[in-house]
């Protein structure tokens, strides 16, 4: 927040401090390895043209790591889950983040 505040300020060498502190701290995105059945059962053939199924097989894991990054089961070493509220419990879904 302190970066964006300080590009907004057009305090760019602030800017560029305070977003090198944060990149240092070991942060990753959570990222699906392997694709399901179930993930690729959506066809964005219609939507998006691919230019070879290395980009086909990329846009589809970062569609299921956005969706499953939520799940409870992915809850646990997370790192970009800093606050979290169960708000589905006993129930079907897997998803349980609020």
């Amino acid at each position: 927040m302190l970066t964006r505040i300080q590009l907004h300020f057009a305090k760019w060498a602030d800017a560029v401090t305070s977003a090198q502190k944060v990149m240092g701290l070991g942060y990753q995105l959570f990222r699906v390895g392997t694709l399901s059945a179930a993930d690729r059962s959506d066809d964005f053939a219609s939507f998006i043209d691919f230019a070879n199924d290395a980009d086909k097989e990329k846009f589809y894991k970062g569609m299921a790591s956005y969706e499953q990054q939520f799940w409870a089961a992915n809850e646990l070493g997370n790192k970009e889950i800093i606050l979290s509220s169960q708000a589905i419990t006993n129930s079907s879904y897997e998803w349980g983040m609020a």
